[in-house]
């Protein structure tokens, strides 16, 4: 299947740069250190779930889902996320939160609810069976959820991360000429070849 065939919800700002971390390599006598900004993703105050997401929404809107549910953590960024990618896509949010609610909101919780996402509240192990429960609750109401596993680990969403490999590899590159330093020649032996051939042949196996 080809990745340009796969269907995508454009909500990353692409590509996130690369920042040389100077003062820290000095600090360790020298090794090169760069680090790649995904908190610059720019949805709901960036980070690299926005990558994962634009698959998983893809998939959602070309089901005819109307709802994304999704679980984590009080403070999830995936949560976070997730309700701003169902804002942005026009699409209800349920999320399914560790923990008691607390009685006053802030952080990622409170940006949760101004995003729209209603928040159902268990203790973790019930996880498993509230996402197995929520969504046929959803249907009975009429309603067509799309389910996101927590963090949006699956091979859906790993797509996100093969194109950031190829726009990785091509940043790299333009270190390497530009200044020569032995941390992008490293990485471009490593991440290279990988991304040269999902990039030549087009092809993503699932």
């Amino acid at each position: 299947m080809h990745i340009e065939t796969l269907p995508r919800f454009r909500l990353a700002q692409l590509p996130t740069p690369i920042e040389r971390l100077d003062r820290l390599s000095g600090e360790l006598g020298g090794p090169d250190l760069l680090i790649k900004r995904d908190d610059l993703t720019g949805l709901a105050l960036g980070g690299n779930k926005a990558r994962k997401l634009e698959f998983l929404v893809g998939q959602a809107l070309e089901q005819g889902a109307d709802t994304l549910v999704t679980a984590g953590a009080a403070q999830s960024n995936h949560c976070r996320q997730t309700a701003a990618a169902a804002a942005k896509a026009g699409l209800k949010c349920e999320l399914i939160l560790n923990d008691q609610k607390p009685v006053r909101q802030n952080g990622n919780l409170l940006l949760d609810e101004l995003l729209g996402a209603k928040c159902h509240w268990i203790e973790r192990p019930q996880f498993p069976v509230k996402l197995s429960e929520l969504p046929e609750q959803l249907r009975a109401q009429g309603r067509k959820p799309y389910v996101i596993g927590i963090g949006g680990s699956n091979g859906v969403g790993a797509t996100g991360y093969v194109l950031a490999m190829i726009e990785l590899e091509g940043q790299l590159r333009t270190i390497q000429h530009a200044g020569g330093d032995g941390a992008g020649r490293a990485t471009c032996r490593v991440w290279g070849p990988i991304a040269r051939s999902v990039r030549g042949q087009g092809q993503f196996r699932a």
